[in-house]
């Protein structure tokens, strides 16, 4: 079922697009997460506007990162967390390994 069809009629519903600002391989996905690309967004329309206005994270047209996302809230996020979270994944591995062998 695609988003739109889910929430049709819901117009208070919120879902978009939520990325790492670390992640350097998004863009081959077509999202485009760097800092160049998203100090353009406008947090308040993203995520305040009905869902058929351009601004609206609705659209799926743009992504906010982390640093934009931080107190709000999305009833369908959509996350695209990219390879940064391999190497935060990897840290807690080693860790854990370390305190099971010593």
């Amino acid at each position: 079922m695609e988003l739109r069809e889910r929430y049709q009629g819901q117009e208070e519903k919120r879902y978009g697009l939520l990325a790492s600002s670390k992640a350097k391989n998004l863009s081959a996905y077509g999202i485009h997460n760097d800092y160049n690309y998203t100090k353009n967004l406008r947090e308040g329309p993203w995520y305040n506007d009905s869902p058929n206005s351009n601004f609206s994270c609705c659209q799926l047209h743009d992504v906010a990162t982390e640093f934009a996302c931080q107190g709000l809230e999305l009833d369908f996020p959509i996350i695209g967390w990219g390879s940064d979270l391999d190497r935060v994944l990897e840290m807690v591995r080693e860790k854990h390994c370390d305190r099971l062998e010593g």
